[in-house]
């Protein structure tokens, strides 16, 4: 497996010349604590912040220089060479203290500072990236001559060595993602949301790494349980992480993930973290309010010290018929007790609605919590004492969404149409009266033909009684 690249650095090039004790002859080229150098980091994105430290630095007499020493309350057990440990770099970037010099961003890809003669210890902190501690020394090549003190540079993705192993890796960019399956969906649906992630190479120097996902979530509820891998195997619950909350009953989780320091000498692949999961949509969900779903990264990103990640969001919208379908009568005054149904046509899930005069007399043919698509509206059911009105309408809503989720806009036509549409019915008593004289006739008819009956009848019992 390819190691990573690392970035914790000792600048050894001058040890023993730091190591040495020195006894010089003032002259006007005899070193001083006025000589400057620069040092540099390279290999840092735009946007960090790089501070420097000075760990160890020169001991000047009236001669020149005569030696170095370690800066309290700083330890470095090897004064001879002054190239310290994982341990102690661990400890000293704990208990960085003083003044700090900061470093900028100078034309050639790296950060800089103009500083005087020593060991410095550079902390990096950025929003993307981990870094470890770097270790880079100005120091001098000839102990008499001030103009040897040389310039400090160190790479950051370069392959370096500590006194007793290999020093962390600058991790992979560190951010969380998270998607939904469904930009839009009918209350009651199942969606699928993934969250991803990758675990930063941690080294040895970060003590008990933090590596934390927590996920909120809003009208909507946990629908199954949360799925875990790492490197593309299932991680297992109390032993790669630990899980609160997550159930039908809770409004988020939080995983733990443990030991990340393992995973140090790991790819990027092998780091990669996936969270799954199914919630289902609530009947709070609107477009106006959709269900929200919100995950958060918290990392060390410096040996003694945690930071979050940016937050990242998904959004599931329902929507609604509110004013679109009006119900009236022949008159257009409005009507109550009228049922309809709405079917999706692709899904195949029915909606009712019965129409109720609303505070402005108006009776809308309301649905709500449905999802984009294609619908059916037809009237089921009519008001006692009126004819059904059996017009079938083709509803079609179309939503449009902004890069980050969130609703852009949405249309809804009626019949290919963005319209307006009163559905009236008639009363029955109002029908009108087709045929009208031939009624009289039959009616006419029928009462002639009982008159005869009757005759008939009253005719044959006079000629029987005789």
């Amino acid at each position: 497996m390819k190691k990573m690249r690392k970035i914790f650095a000792v600048l050894l090039t001058l040890a023993m010349v730091l190591a040495m004790s020195i006894t010089a002859f003032a002259d006007g080229n005899a070193p001083s604590d006025a000589d400057t150098a620069t040092i540099t980091v390279t290999g840092i994105e735009d946007g960090a912040t790089v501070k420097a430290y000075r760990i160890v630095e020169p001991q000047y007499n009236g001669n020149g220089l005569y030696g170095y020493k370690v800066v309290a309350p700083y330890s470095i057990a090897d004064t001879t060479n002054f190239v310290p440990t994982f341990a102690e770099i661990t400890t000293i970037a704990k208990q960085v203290s003083g003044k700090a010099i900061d470093l900028t961003r100078n034309e050639t890809n790296g950060y800089s500072a103009t500083v005087g003669a020593g060991e410095y210890i550079v902390i990096i902190e950025s929003t993307n990236y981990t870094y470890n501690p770097v270790v880079v020394s100005a120091a001098y090549a000839n102990a008499n001559n001030k103009e040897s003190l040389a310039n400090g540079t160190i790479d950051a993705t370069g392959n370096w060595t500590l006194k007793d192993g290999k020093a962390a890796a600058k991790s992979s960019k560190v951010e969380i993602n998270k998607t939904v399956s469904q930009p839009d969906a009918a209350v009651g649906d199942e969606v699928d949301y993934t969250i991803t992630g990758t675990i930063p190479s941690y080294g040895a120097q970060f003590e008990n790494p933090v590596y934390k996902i927590t996920d909120t979530i809003k009208n909507a509820k946990y629908a199954s349980d949360i799925n875990v891998t790492i490197g593309g195997k299932k991680a297992v619950a109390d032993t790669d992480y630990t899980i609160t909350g997550g159930t039908a009953s809770d409004n988020g989780f939080e995983i733990t993930f443990t030991n990340v320091g393992k995973y140090y000498d790991k790819s990027e692949s092998d780091r990669a973290v996936v969270v799954t999961y199914k919630a289902e949509i609530l009947a709070s969900a609107i477009s106006t309010d959709p269900a929200t779903n919100t995950a958060k990264l918290t990392y060390s990103n410096k040996p003694n010290e945690t930071k979050d990640a940016t937050e990242k969001k998904t959004y599931t919208y329902t929507f609604e018929l509110d004013d679109e379908f009006t119900k009236v009568d022949e008159n257009g005054d409005a009507l109550d007790n009228c049922t309809f149904t709405l079917t999706n046509t692709v899904t195949k899930k029915v909606y009712t609605c019965t129409t109720e005069k609303d505070k402005n007399g108006k009776a809308k043919i309301h649905f709500e919590g449905l999802d984009a698509g294609t619908y059916e509206l037809v009237e089921t059911v009519a008001k006692e004492g009126y004819s059904i009105n059996n017009t079938k309408y083709t509803v079609i809503i179309t939503p449009e969404y902004n890069n980050d989720g969130t609703l852009k806009n949405k249309t809804i036509t009626i019949d290919g149409k963005e319209q307006k549409v009163e559905v009236k019915n008639t009363k029955l008593s109002s029908l009108p009266s087709t045929g009208g004289i031939g009624t009289t006739i039959f009616t006419i008819a029928g009462c002639l033909i009982m008159v005869t009956a009757a005759g008939l009848f009253f005719a044959s019992r006079k000629r029987t009684n005789k």
